[in-house]
């Protein structure tokens, strides 16, 4: 006699919901129908400036059943995708059962943007000989 465990992949998760905490982005989403066989992974993937997409295994690596969030710290992002502010933040996830990888689920439309924070700046020059005892004439490297 054998036995049939009815069981498959993942159902396609939700589209997930971005928002920022303090400096950090945050990626949030709700688990998928496991269809018979625990979820036991997820997998975030961010997309880039160039339409293509990141996977960031240093804040986001396999991540367990029991997370349901993601935080990045915002100078990552930005670095790791080449988005600038102003842009949206878009992504995708999928969930993992001993079945395999279930489908991406569509990519987030609305939430958060790139935002800016100020970085210390270097010490301006004091220009002596351009200065005069009404004006002072400084120089300094702006932050990009």
């Amino acid at each position: 006699m054998s036995s049939i465990e009815a069981s498959d992949v993942p159902d396609v998760m939700a589209i997930m919901t971005t928002s920022i905490v303090g400096t950090k982005f945050q990626f949030e989403w709700t688990p998928p129908i496991d269809n018979y066989d625990p979820v036991d992974e997820f997998e975030l993937m961010i997309r880039k400036a160039d339409g293509t997409f990141y996977r960031d295994t240093a804040n986001c690596p396999g991540l367990p059943v029991s997370v349901t969030s993601c935080q990045i710290e915002m100078d990552t992002l930005r670095v790791a995708t080449g988005l600038i502010q102003g842009d949206l933040v878009r992504g995708k996830i999928r969930a993992h059962n001993i079945n395999g990888w279930g489908a991406y689920s569509q990519v987030n439309f609305i939430g958060s943007l790139i935002e800016t924070r100020a970085l210390q700046m270097e010490l301006p020059t004091y220009d002596i000989p351009e200065s005069t005892n009404t004006m002072i004439k400084l120089y300094w490297t702006p932050l990009i």
